[in-house]
């Protein structure tokens, strides 16, 4: 797993398209994949960054996407099959969730974007970053880049990330760090 640390926190870096899961069902929605509608599932995973999570069976994973698509289909998280609620998947992996606003927090958040809307997706989700950049799971090598769907944001998901990182001073000397 590759993991970036921005903003104060440290996230993982997948993508929905990894073939090592992309053709995973997601939740119980025949016809729906890890790689086709996964978006969210893998936003949390990023979120989660390298902190390890007890799947099914009580073994301590990396919280990739499928892991995650695994707990919620055994532990009936999902709504229809495959549709997510916040608070149930937050409290479930253990995020700190502060609910849907149209404003972004000063963290890395998941967004919601209807950038696919004429493509016949109604949402796709991302890591929105505090600078205005994005992380995005639909990318096969996921990265910090410009957020290009920065007209076409939703929502924000108020999701702190589980890491975060202590930022180290780069000032000349101690006094400026404090």
């Amino acid at each position: 797993m590759k993991t970036v640390e921005t903003h104060g926190y440290r996230l993982a870096l997948y993508s929905q398209k990894n073939l090592k899961w992309s053709g995973q069902m997601l939740g119980t929605c025949r016809g729906w994949t890890i790689g086709k509608g996964g978006c969210k599932d893998a936003c949390y995973a990023m979120l989660l960054g390298d902190h390890k999570i007890r799947d099914p069976k009580g073994v301590k994973r990396e919280a990739n996407p499928s892991i995650v698509d695994w707990i919620a289909t055994v532990k009936k998280w999902y709504v229809s099959g495959c549709l997510t609620v916040d608070s149930v998947f937050c409290k479930g992996l253990g995020l700190v969730y502060n609910g849907r606003k149209s404003t972004a927090p000063d963290y890395p958040c998941i967004a919601e974007t209807n950038y696919y809307a004429n493509k016949g997706f109604k949402q796709h989700f991302f890591i929105y970053l505090p600078d205005g950049n994005m992380i995005d799971p639909l990318d096969y090598f996921p990265k910090i880049k410009k957020n290009k769907y920065k007209y076409n944001i939703v929502s924000y998901r108020w999701i702190k990330p589980y890491r975060k990182v202590e930022v180290k001073c780069t000032h000349c000397c101690p006094k400026h760090c404090k």
